[in-house]
């Protein structure tokens, strides 16, 4: 996992702008739901659940990848920018609304995708640390990541490849 090194003035100030960029950039898909996706597309209700997970979710997990490391890293300005913060709430709140799985046989690739994702983030850190704030993704989070230890101990029938990936992915949690 890569960290952000850089000058607490300036850089901090372009990061808390492409954090609020980021936010800008996800919508209510559902009026109401307080979740936003990362999308362009308005019509998803006649898309499969597979190319919803392609093109809304996997997205969005991507953004919220990014704004996981922005909040480790800018918590005080990060939680002081209500606009970021609240933004982020719902980002978070989209994607732990399917459990980060996939839809019939690609479930558990699916999680494995996504997981390899946010932990391109300081996941484990953020969850330990700010886990609380965010109830619905920590429950989310902590469930695919006790799905990837049962992949890679067998309780989870898998393909051999699902399972090299799993046991991938848990070293890396681990490490971190």
């Amino acid at each position: 996992m890569k960290e952000f090194q850089f000058n607490k003035n300036e850089e901090t100030q372009i990061l808390l702008t492409n954090a609020r960029k980021a936010v800008t950039l996800c919508e209510e898909i559902t009026p109401g739901s307080g979740m936003l996706f990362f999308t362009t597309l308005k019509d998803i209700e006649s898309m499969s659940a597979d190319e919803r997970v392609e093109l809304v979710y996997m997205p969005t997990y991507t953004v919220a990848a990014y704004l996981i490391q922005c909040k480790m890293h800018l918590n005080e300005l990060f939680t002081q920018d209500e606009y970021v913060e609240s933004g982020f709430k719902g980002i978070l709140l989209a994607c732990a609304s399917r459990g980060m799985e996939g839809q019939s046989s690609e479930t558990l690739d699916a999680l494995t995708e996504a997981l390899d994702l946010f932990l391109t983030a300081p996941l484990k850190a953020f969850l330990a640390k700010y886990g609380k704030e965010y109830p619905e993704f920590t429950e989310c989070a902590q469930k695919a990541v006790k799905t990837l230890y049962e992949i890679a101990g067998g309780t989870i029938h898998s393909s051999d490849k699902l399972v090299r990936k799993a046991k991938e992915l848990i070293s890396v949690w681990e490490s971190a």
